[in-house]
């Protein structure tokens, strides 16, 4: 794993600055070494990777052996895969289940992708918005924070009354539309969140792909 990428999976996962001290620090070699390395984006080593895993108490995403190991293929990228509940939300706030595993994601696969972006991968439940989602898709979400606004028409994953829904959204004036792709609206009818309760939706992410067993 490269050491520039390193340092911004750190800083991601800690949410704070990573600073060249701290990593020289943990690594037992001088501030100059790193920034020196850092220079070259040379490659961290199994070994030096364990260490800052220990010391941040995080896993990083990549391991590589030597210089010649590729950290990201270029066409795919590999991100956590949530196979039960994705998380939870308490007090307002929405925390990551601890339960999840790493998966290898085609990137042509995800719509308007952008190295800037988070994403993690869930599998896809329910019929309510069949054809467009089936009940066993994998779901390559891509993580948007909260307060976001919302895009008319996009498919997004949110939490309402401590459950999850996965509903196609319009925000119309102090109201939102929940829409089910699911043409059987006797059973799949169209919901509305008006006013306050607003409020009370939870937006973790929105459909950026999928991955369908054939």
């Amino acid at each position: 794993m490269f050491i520039t990428d390193t340092i911004s999976e750190l800083q991601n996962l800690t949410k704070k600055k990573i600073t060249y001290e701290q990593i020289a620090s943990i690594l037992g070699v001088s501030t100059q070494a790193i920034g020196n390395r850092v220079r070259r984006n040379s490659e961290l080593k199994k070994y030096e990777l364990n260490k800052l895993e220990d010391y941040f108490k995080v896993s990083l995403s990549f391991y590589s052996e030597n210089s010649e190991a590729v950290e990201v293929l270029s066409n795919s990228i590999i991100v956590d895969y949530y196979t039960d509940n994705i998380g939870t939300i308490i007090d307002g706030k929405f925390y990551f289940s601890d339960i999840k595993q790493k998966i290898s994601i085609p990137i042509k696969g995800i719509k308007n992708y952008s190295k800037n972006n988070k994403y993690f991968v869930m599998n896809s439940t329910g019929e309510g918005m069949a054809p467009t989602l089936n009940g066993d898709d994998l779901l390559i979400i891509e993580y948007v924070e909260n307060n976001t606004s919302i895009k008319d028409n996009d498919i997004y994953i949110f939490g309402y009354n401590n459950k999850f829904f996965i509903k196609r959204l319009i925000h119309n004036i102090n109201q939102i539309i929940l829409i089910s792709d699911n043409t059987d609206k006797t059973l799949y009818p169209n919901k509305y969140i008006n006013g306050k309760d607003i409020n009370n939706i939870f937006i973790t992410g929105k459909i950026a792909g999928l991955i369908r067993n054939i």
